[in-house]
């Protein structure tokens, strides 16, 4: 990520799939924003942007971005792997987590939540959305697996000459 996409995402404010940060302090709302994002519709999270849009910059040393990394494996479960970056924004620094969206059959968990990104804000699953989720994974793979069930079983009863109506 450029310097100037940072400062579309900061022009464009907080949504669907931005997120500010103000400073490192905030890292576990920044974890729980991730996992809203891999449940959603992905997103990036900027520390180092004040809620206004003002960048404030963040300090980063020498392990900064490696403990960041550490922190989504310990929180964020399953581990996801998003693209994390400190990008230099005129004589400041900001921290950029990007991730992509929601892909079938996963369901992202920290602070043993299922998150979930509306809007601007960050909710969590119910029990039954949960459900629902996982069944409606389950329910596409079993309708995979009968259409090649059924791929297979009609190429050996038309490859032996049998009409089917």
């Amino acid at each position: 990520m450029l310097q100037d996409e940072i400062l579309r995402l900061v022009a464009q404010g907080e949504g669907q799939r931005v997120e500010f940060k103000t400073g490192l302090a905030e890292q576990h709302k920044a974890l729980e924003t991730l996992c809203a994002f891999l449940n959603s519709e992905g997103g990036h999270v900027l520390i180092g942007v004040r809620p206004n849009g003002e960048i404030a910059g963040v300090t980063v040393g020498r392990n900064t971005l490696e403990n960041i990394a550490a922190a989504i494996a310990r929180i964020v479960d399953p581990r996801p792997y998003p693209s994390i970056d400190a990008i230099q924004v005129g004589a400041t620094t900001v921290i950029v987590l990007s991730v992509d969206g929601r892909k079938p059959g996963q369901i992202f968990f920290a602070s043993g939540k299922a998150w979930v990104r509306v809007g601007a804000i960050n909710t969590w699953l119910s029990a039954k959305e949960i459900t629902t989720r996982v069944l409606e994974t389950y329910d596409q793979r079993i309708a995979r697996a009968l259409r090649e069930h059924d791929d297979r079983f009609l190429w050996a009863i038309r490859s032996h000459g049998i009409a089917m109506p």
